[in-house]
């Protein structure tokens, strides 16, 4: 479990300094996902964070690989649930997860996820109709750090609603702008018009 720092928000956020400078090798755009990208978005921190999750394009999974190959990092897929050495082979649907490993020096361990569209626009994985485009869907936090815009993380946990879910969504909930929650109504009504947020989302 990745707890807040203690001091300020500006401090707590330092925990994801060494992903970003990790990173930064990347000759592609990155994001930082799920909970950690809420309160990057938020600018504090808001609960304790089991780990870091990282988005990537797909479609830039080449590039991904050869760069932490390169950096001396291991990589493993997940495949039905287990981990299986990833040897550079094209990664498809459903496989979306990569942990990548590395003997020394800070992170040791970082879990990409595989996010699906292309250069010009963001699809959700699970209905690629539902569609952002890229210039709205990966922020910068005040400290630089590039994340996954919040109306994307909450469809993404509106899967699930673990009690984490329900904390992140009450959270954002009332820093959404009115186009990003109109979205976000719109994706979730189109996946299951009975969904408990819905009611929450209009004004």
């Amino acid at each position: 479990m990745i707890a807040p720092a203690d001091g300020d928000a500006a401090g707590s956020f330092d925990l994801l300094l060494p992903y970003a400078a990790a990173l930064a090798a990347l000759p592609c755009s990155w994001a930082v996902a799920s909970g950690w990208a809420v309160d990057l978005f938020l600018g504090r921190v808001t609960r304790d964070h089991f780990d870091v999750d990282v988005a990537v394009c797909r479609d830039d999974q080449a590039e991904v690989y050869a760069a932490l190959r390169g950096a001396g990092w291991s990589l493993e897929k997940v495949v039905a649930g287990r981990l299986e050495r990833w040897d550079g082979e094209r990664l498809d649907l459903p496989v979306h997860e990569v942990h990548a490993r590395r003997p020394r020096g800070e992170p040791a361990h970082l879990e990409l996820l595989l996010n699906e569209g292309d250069a010009a626009r963001w699809r959700y994985r699970r209905a690629p109709a539902i569609s952002r485009p890229r210039a709205r869907a990966e922020l910068r936090s005040a400290g630089g750090i590039p994340f996954l815009a919040p109306e994307l993380v909450l469809l993404f946990k509106s899967a699930h609603l673990r009690p984490r879910d329900e904390l992140d969504f009450a959270a954002c909930l009332p820093a959404l702008a009115p186009e990003p929650r109109a979205w976000l109504h719109e994706a979730l009504a189109s996946l299951d018009p009975a969904h408990p947020w819905l009611p929450r989302l209009l004004p």
